[in-house]
């Protein structure tokens, strides 16, 4: 019995995620809270009896089974043998997973003297800070590595920018993406430049900015369209949010 318990979790999980996205009536809460197992099969059957619904369920259980396996392994890892290399993993795990506290724990303690500064930590632990929204310890972490390379024209670049933005420093935030507007290349950063622009009530200047990026990226070859297709597409969709405002 205790075998199938991951398994039996997982699907109660999943049945309450299911019930709760698609504003199930409460019934079907206490159903599957209180009676987990048989709550769970019979709110199945009701709402997912057929050959093609029941793999849909049976893919999300796997995934649900998949994810808690891989955290587990990465946990036992580090209680195994206590690295910078296995914390980093695990809190890498974490970081994924939306559990930015406990990634933000195990990177800062990955900052032993020797690594107290390495770029490569010091960039994680921008993006957990970023992600949690503590935008003066991302200003304060960016200047350790901000004139190294890894810094340059990188994601935690522009939440440098972002975050001098959230903290009223609107001229040092633009300073920045002016820093990255390079001309073919950078794609990503100037469609931040451009919202950033948006947001600042420079709209002219945002739409200026969104069609000179699609006017050089009309100009490549179609090889290399292909390679900047997402991106492309996200640029188009601001271009009409902003035609739309």
């Amino acid at each position: 019995m205790l075998r199938l318990y991951p398994i039996l979790l997982a699907l109660q999980v999943f049945c309450l995620y299911h019930a709760f996205k698609s504003k199930a009536d409460q019934k079907w809460f206490y159903l599957i809270f209180f009676l987990p197992t048989i709550g769970a099969l019979i709110y199945l059957y009701y709402h997912f009896y057929s050959k093609e619904n029941m793999s849909t369920i049976a893919e999300g259980v796997k995934g649900a089974l998949n994810t808690n396996y891989e955290t587990k392994k990465l946990e036992n890892e580090l209680d195994f043998s206590d690295t910078v290399h296995n914390k980093t993993k695990l809190a890498d795990r974490y970081y994924d997973l939306s559990r930015f506290e406990e990634a933000r724990l195990l990177y800062e303690s990955c900052r032993e003297s020797f690594n107290k500064n390495n770029p490569d930590l010091i960039q994680r632990l921008i993006r957990v800070y970023f992600a949690q929204k503590d935008f003066d310890t991302v200003i304060e972490y960016s200047q350790i590595i901000r004139n190294k390379t890894e810094f340059i024209d990188s994601q935690e670049q522009i939440m440098l920018a972002w975050s001098l933005y959230n903290s009223k420093k609107i001229d040092e935030a633009k300073k920045e993406f002016i820093e990255m507007d390079g001309l073919y290349c950078n794609y990503s950063h100037r469609l931040e430049f451009a919202k950033f622009l948006n947001v600042t009530n420079e709209k002219e200047a945002a739409s200026n900015k969104i069609a000179q990026l699609i006017d050089e990226i009309n100009q490549m070859s179609s090889h290399e369209k292909k390679g900047k297709r997402d991106i492309f597409r996200a640029i188009k969709q601001f271009r009409t949010e902003l035609a739309s405002h």
